[in-house]
């Protein structure tokens, strides 16, 4: 069967279809649906966790970055982490003598809010439990150095949470790791899931 459309007559006897579009109970019912889905979908997004896995991988790369300079340089490059702080101190050390020259770069970089040095109630890695696990110190925080042959002055690890995280219990899989190679200046990001740490963030 064929559809009939009513049609209207314009002023110059032209025939025209009436405009088509959506009624405002249609509009309102989809508005209502849209609302009800975000509703249910919104608390199941940890905005806490992505938050930190961002900034774990940043950190992870600025750290790979430092390694592939002290070798392009020919200079170690120190890193100190300030825990009370939450950021890294990077100290470009030109004459290789640990010592924080006057003329030598200086740069710090701040966790993301809401991201902190800790195990937030995660099991610890071989390395050590420490939120920092490194031994050498620089004006009395922990630190590690890079060599100009691309090696770690030692192996070592970073522990990096959510402040969720630090403050509850329950949010171990918050907990994300950076893991430093001495030999080899290599740098590895682990996460902490089912009570175990995977390799990747």
């Amino acid at each position: 069967m064929i559809p009939t459309y009513e049609t209207t007559t314009t002023a110059c006897g032209r025939r025209r279809r009436p405009a088509r579009g959506f009624t405002l109970v249609e509009m309102l019912t989809v508005m209502a649906l849209v609302v009800i889905v975000m509703g249910i979908a919104l608390p199941a997004i940890d905005v806490a966790r992505f938050r930190l896995d961002g900034e774990v991988q940043s950190l992870a790369l600025m750290i790979n970055s430092s390694q592939r300079l002290a070798v392009l340089r020919q200079y170690d490059i120190v890193l100190a982490f300030d825990e009370s702080e939450d950021r890294i101190r990077l100290h470009h050390d030109e004459n290789n003598d640990g010592v924080m020259d006057s003329g030598e770069e200086l740069r710090f970089i701040q966790l993301e809010e809401e991201v902190v040095f800790g195990r937030g109630g995660a099991d610890a890695l071989p390395e050590g439990g420490d939120e920092i696990t490194f031994t050498e110190r620089q004006d009395g925080l922990p630190s590690m150095t890079f060599r100009r042959n691309g090696s770690a002055s030692e192996t070592g690890v970073i522990y990096l949470t959510s402040l969720v995280a630090s403050r509850t219990s329950g949010h171990s899989e918050h907990t994300r790791a950076i893991a430093i190679e001495r030999a080899t200046g290599q740098v590895t990001c682990l996460s902490y899931r089912t009570s175990d740490w995977e390799i990747g963030c």
